[in-house]
């Protein structure tokens, strides 16, 4: 049996910094991707907990257990979808 699988696409507008956005948008061009994959790669790393958001000094140490989480309501439709699979 073929799986059919849509893909859907919106379009995300906010506000940002000028400077920032020239920035962010020459080094993305310097690194061969455009700033529209690097915000989507952020954003799907960020969903999948692969990226960790932490306020602080780029070298400041930080304690080995990490700070109390509020549940996400993606997290359990993502343990459903694997347990499908």
């Amino acid at each position: 049996m073929r799986r059919i699988i849509y893909h859907r696409e919106i379009q995300i507008v906010f506000k940002s910094d000028a400077d920032l956005k020239e920035q962010a948008l020459e080094k993305a061009r310097l690194e061969g991707i455009t700033l529209k994959a690097l915000l989507t790669m952020a954003m799907r790393a960020y969903v999948e907990d692969e990226l960790e958001i932490f306020f602080g000094r780029k070298n400041e140490k930080r304690e080995l257990s990490p700070p109390k989480r509020f549940e996400s309501p993606i997290r359990p439709l993502k343990q459903k979808r694997n347990q499908e699979k």
